[in-house]
Order: structure tokens, then sequence, then C-alpha cells
């Protein structure tokens, strides 16, 4: 439910605690904010004490460069956003900070790992 950070809390902990799950799947940008904005910190430090896993996927925000045919918007935008995601990531020290939480990162981080 993220953007709205009480409940997808109250939903993590639900599917950790209750329903077994190993994890969650979270968009780079949920709700239009960057998944690193410091207001998610909250859900990320509840996934770490689990020692939960996330996989970190693009949310087709981003409809790639300027005069992107339509039919290659996701594939374009997808590629950038995750590229940019894993990037703030990094930048935002995420591994440092929540070293309990294993990150599963879709596509390679996009292409970052060129980078």
């Amino acid at each position: 439910p993220l953007p709205h950070l009480d409940e997808a809390v109250a939903e993590a902990e639900y599917a950790l605690d209750v329903l077994g799950a190993h994890g969650a799947v979270l968009t780079w940008q949920p709700g239009g904010h960057q998944l690193t904005d410091d207001r998610f910190d909250p859900l990320f430090g509840r996934l770490a004490d689990r020692a939960a896993t996330v996989l970190l996927h693009p949310g087709g925000t981003l409809p790639g460069p300027p005069g992107t045919p339509a039919g290659l918007r996701w594939t374009a935008g997808s590629l950038t956003e995750q590229t940019f995601g894993l990037l703030r990531w990094l930048d935002a020290g995420h591994p440092r900070r929540f070293p309990r939480l294993t990150a599963i990162v879709a596509r390679a981080g996009g292409a970052a790992s060129l980078l």
C-alpha cells in the first residue's frame, strides 16, 4: 500500500509474521515519491529487523527519453527507472543503513552496471 507508510508497515508485518512471507516487492517510485526518501525508513527498518528480502522493481512511472515510440515506453522507461533507482539506493546508503535487508534488484539495475 505504499506510499501510505502506516498501512505498508502493517501489511509487511502481517505478511512476514502471520503468513510466513520472506519479503516484499517494492517499486522505485511509489506514489511519485523516491523509494529512498527517508519517509520510508520505518518500513525498511521493519523489513531489516526480520532479515527480509525485497525485490526492487520498476513501476512504469518513467516514459523513456523524449521521442520514445509508445510501444517502447515501458521498455525504455523501466530501464531508466531501474538505473536511477539503484543509483539512488546506493547513494542513500541503504545497504549500510539496513544491513540485514537483502535486496534483489530487477534486471541487474538496468544500465547501472555499465556506469
